[in-house]
C-alpha cells in the first residue's frame, strides 16, 4: 500500500462550531497578541504575552519621554 501526501506544522486551522455545541479540550496555556488574539498552547512554557516593541526595538514603557531633574532610582521631581 502506497502512501501520498504531505504533513504541515505552525499551520492555521479554523473550525466552525454550530451554537450550542459542547466542545472539550485539554488546554495548558494561552499566548496572548498585543492586538488582543490569543494562540491556545498544548504544550508548556510556551504560552505568554508578546512584548510589543517600537521601531527602534525598545520596549516602550513611558519614560522615554520624560522631562525633569531627576536621578536614576529616586523619586522624580518634575516641577523644574
Amino acid at each position: 500500500m502506497k502512501q501520498s501526501g504531505s504533513t504541515q506544522t505552525e499551520s492555521d486551522v479554523s473550525l466552525k462550531i454550530p451554537e450550542y455545541t459542547v466542545i472539550a479540550f485539554s488546554l495548558i496555556e494561552l499566548k496572548v497578541k498585543p492586538n488582543g488574539k490569543f494562540e491556545l498552547c498544548l504544550i508548556r512554557n510556551n504560552g505568554g504575552f508578546e512584548k510589543v516593541r517600537s521601531n527602534y526595538e525598545m520596549e516602550e514603557d513611558g519614560i522615554m519621554g520624560l522631562r525633569g531633574d531627576f536621578a536614576p532610582n529616586s523619586p522624580l521631581n518634575l516641577n523644574k
